[in-house]
């Protein structure tokens, strides 16, 4: 989980794990700790840094939303993070809102 929207502590050690990790096809997704609001990955430059890397901003949705269609969409999808991005960024169910 991130604070705010979408940032972490800026570290080189945490920018190289995650850059290793998602270039082997690793999913990491952005999920903010805050109940109102939404992850907003290029409004700052940590946000920039983790978007570059490959982590996936889940907006506003609920960390229930993240964690069942993050569930659902790494097994249909094991191996295929493109499909994965676009499968999971697509409202289903009036996940995101207006």
């Amino acid at each position: 989980m991130t604070y705010g929207s979408g940032n972490i502590p800026l570290s080189d050690q945490i920018m190289k794990l995650i850059k290793r990790h998602t270039s082997r096809g690793v999913v990491f997704l952005n999920v903010s700790q805050c109940k109102v609001g939404r992850v907003e990955q290029q409004k700052y430059e940590t946000g920039k840094q983790l978007y570059s890397s490959g982590v996936i901003g889940v907006g506003d949705m609920t960390l229930e939303a993240v964690i069942t269609k993050s569930m659902l969409y790494l097994h249909r999808y094991k191996n295929q993070v493109e499909l994965f991005k676009k499968e999971f960024l697509t409202e289903k169910a009036g996940e995101f809102s207006i």
